[in-house]
């Protein structure tokens, strides 16, 4: 791994953890919010790969890493990310809350890198609080 992919790394960790400190448990376990958070963090990890013109092999690689630590996948293969990032895709197409969740994603992201914004891994718990509103007016 590159200084430069471990310092991006290194970067999305912090901002996860953040986010993360202020998320209980039980909100993760309502139906397809894992989905949706692994959205989020996949635009924030494509926002990067974007802004740092990465390789394939490296936006793969970080999405592995990210993923390890952050979401519910933790042995994630190299064709597991393949098959994911093909999946994602389709489904971005197709759905529009994941769509919103990687757009969410990114521009938090891009308040936090660029604009130095502390308060900006907090946006992670406000877009879960809107996913349970937008459940809760389905039922």
């Amino acid at each position: 791994m590159t200084d430069k992919i471990s310092n991006l790394e290194l970067l999305i960790k912090v901002y996860l953890t953040n986010a993360y400190a202020i998320l209980p448990e039980e909100r993760l376990n309502a139906p397809g919010m894992r989905t949706c958070i692994k959205y989020y963090q996949l635009g924030i990890i494509d926002f990067v790969a974007q802004v740092e013109n990465l390789s394939d092999d490296d936006f793969y690689l970080l999405i592995e890493n990210i993923f390890r630590g952050f979401s519910d996948i933790k042995d994630i293969s190299r064709k597991d990310t393949e098959n994911f990032i093909t999946q994602a895709k389709k489904n971005i197409d197709e759905n529009s809350t994941l769509r919103l969740a990687m757009e969410k994603g990114a521009s938090s992201f891009k308040e936090y890198w660029f604009k130095k914004d502390a308060l900006a891994p907090f946006d992670l718990i406000g877009f879960v609080i809107f996913l349970e509103k937008m459940q809760f007016n389905k039922k």
